[in-house]
């Protein structure tokens, strides 16, 4: 699959446009990321993994996906609008990992009790299984340190309006990338992630 992060600046996911998108969105599955970026990043894995394992029907499955992204730093002030209606699952750059869990207790004393703080994928999964929002921080401080350099830099450049296309492949994405997308798609790929190895 090929994005072109160019088109970032032109049609970047909005967070605000007179209503919370998410809050209104009828998808069976909500992932929510930190920015932007991660919503191109995250779409492409997820659509790459179902291209390979789920070929006849891949685009129905990305239908019922929706991506959303918390306005980078303004996360810790929405993450409340999660809906818990939904399957959802909040997955976070590591470099939040000191913050989260005080931001969580915050919400539980108010009474938002359905996030639960995952170390591992077997908590995301257990969590989306008992209807709960699994919230993981990555290991890595950002998204982007998941990729080579080379990589990377096509990823930098597109960012930055110039030529630059890249391209998502499970063979070419890290291993805990891949355990996460599996999980949330555990109820369409029926994959332990480790098959899919590089």
């Amino acid at each position: 699959m090929r994005i072109d992060l160019r088109e970032m600046r032109k049609h970047s996911p909005e967070i605000f446009a007179g209503f919370l998108p998410h809050t209104a969105s009828l998808k069976e599955i909500h992932i929510y990321v930190e920015s932007s970026t991660d919503v191109y990043i995250w779409q492409a894995i997820i659509e790459s993994l179902l291209r390979k394992y789920r070929p006849a029907d891949w685009f129905k499955i990305v239908n019922k996906i929706g991506i959303f992204h918390l306005g980078g730093s303004n996360w810790k002030h929405l993450i409340y609008t999660v809906p818990i209606a939904r399957k959802s699952v909040i997955i976070l750059d590591g470099n939040v990992r000191n913050e989260i869990g005080k931001v969580l207790e915050r919400l539980r004393e108010k009474g938002y009790k359905q996030f639960k703080l995952c170390e591992d994928i077997n908590c995301i999964i257990e969590s989306l299984r008992g209807g709960r929002c699994p919230v993981y921080c990555l290991h890595k401080d950002d998204i982007l340190n998941y990729f080579k350099r080379r990589d990377l830099d096509r990823i930098i450049e597109g960012i930055l309006n110039r030529e630059g296309r890249f391209i998502f492949t499970a063979e070419r994405t890290e291993q805990e990338l891949l355990d996460i997308a599996c999980a949330i798609l555990s109820d369409y790929i029926l994959r332990d992630s480790s098959e899919i190895v590089k």
